[in-house]
């Protein structure tokens, strides 16, 4: 648009040049033709004013562009550069941008469209060539993704964002080994990346390596600036696969907190369901039967196979306390609450133990406890009264 502004200006001005010769020679004759010299002279007014404006709102739209994108309001910035692309098609700095804007938005295909198209004006553009492998990569073609990282990393070995992109590839192609490789050369370069963190902590879950899968996502969820569903929910599997169900069911929680639709987290909690069910059938039959002996020992079994499950302690102390025994009772409560402290029916249990053992004012806390996690619960209200009554 500016460079066509600049040709309409040249042509005027030869025209303007040309009619004050004519004028000139015409007023001298005793012609009235002074509007001619007006005319020419006034549109070149014309066109330099139009020039200035552009100029001005091509530097507007990629000011207010660039004042977006740094504050992280990529919609807004977006629009700007949008603006600066429809007034100059040819500014490379706002194609660029552009496609930066509609990667942090998750736009992926519209972000590809405006690297390639930067791309074939400038095939060695390091930026531009790492939006390209970032995004075919978000659209989960690994290895055109990988590719075009490989002939980034033979130009630069040194270049982060190419070290990551064969990284994060590899994992994506289950190449661990390669993987891992890249990330530690990563890690070294820029130990505060997040992106880097979360995929050596999804490197350590597929070794199995769970402490250090959970110690490499933590890591990743403190360098964020806000809690990430994604890492989040991949605590919960790790806790899964480790069958520590209490602290899976708060990671898949926090999931939720974070994104109340997250499909991974959705499917964490319904995996759990669904585990629960199975594996507690054999204990809730027994419960049913009334026959309290069998669910201790079916209790016990359970606790073999799943030692760090909350739910299989409040069992066996519901179990204990059918029994009358409230002094082991008592015990599998607390024991479950060293499991999981946000437990309402074990600090029921505990409280009811409590009660029968006549410890009183810890049975009230206990109660009290209850009622704070779970507001109006029946059965702790009527410890509650029961002390209450007694007292009378």
């Amino acid at each position: 648009m500016v460079l066509i502004f600049f040709k309409i200006f040249i042509h005027t001005l030869k025209i303007a040049t040309t009619d004050r010769q004519i004028v000139k020679k015409t007023y001298k004759r005793g012609g009235k033709m002074v509007m001619i010299k007006w005319i020419p002279q006034s549109l070149v007014f014309f066109i330099i004013c139009g020039f200035l404006t552009i100029c001005k709102a091509d530097s507007f739209y990629q000011e207010n562009g660039w004042y977006y994108f740094e504050r992280k309001d990529y919609a807004m910035s977006a629009k700007y550069y949008e603006e600066a692309l429809n007034e100059n098609p040819d500014d490379n700095n706002s194609l660029l941008l552009v496609g930066w804007a509609y990667f942090k938005l998750e736009r992926y295909e519209e972000a590809l469209m405006a690297f390639e198209m930067l791309e074939k004006r400038d095939k060695n553009s390091f930026d531009t060539l790492e939006g390209i492998g970032w995004s075919t990569f978000k659209l989960m073609d690994f290895k055109k993704s990988l590719e075009i990282f490989e002939s980034m990393h033979k130009k630069d070995k040194n270049h982060t964002g190419t070290i990551e992109g064969l990284a994060y590839n590899h994992f994506k192609l289950g190449n661990l080994d390669e993987a891992k490789k890249y990330l530690n050369t990563a890690l070294k370069k820029t130990p505060k990346s997040v992106d880097s963190n979360i995929i050596m902590g999804y490197v350590a879950f597929a070794e199995k390596d769970y402490p250090l899968s959970i110690q490499y996502f933590k890591k990743a969820l403190d360098l964020s600036e806000k809690p990430d569903p994604d890492t989040l929910t991949a605590i919960g599997n790790v806790y899964l696969s480790d069958k520590d169900y209490n602290t899976a069911d708060l990671w898949f929680y926090k999931g939720l907190m974070a994104d109340s639709k997250h499909p991974g987290a959705t499917a964490g909690k319904i995996n759990l369901v669904y585990i629960k069910s199975s594996v507690m059938s054999e204990i809730s039959q027994y419960f049913t039967e009334g026959n309290y002996d069998q669910a201790v020992e079916a209790c016990n079994k359970v606790e073999q196979n799943y030692p760090n499950w909350a739910e299989v302690q409040a069992a066996k102390g519901w179990a204990q306390f059918k029994k009358e025994n409230y002094t082991e009772a008592k015990a599998a409560f607390e024991k479950g609450l060293e499991l999981n402290r946000f437990s309402y029916d074990s600090y029921d249990g505990l409280g009811w133990s409590l009660l029968k053992l006549g410890e009183r004012k810890e049975a009230t806390r206990a109660f009290e406890k209850s009622l704070e996690l779970y507001p109006g619960y029946f059965s702790s209200e009527a410890g509650l009264k029961e002390l209450k009554d007694s007292v009378q």
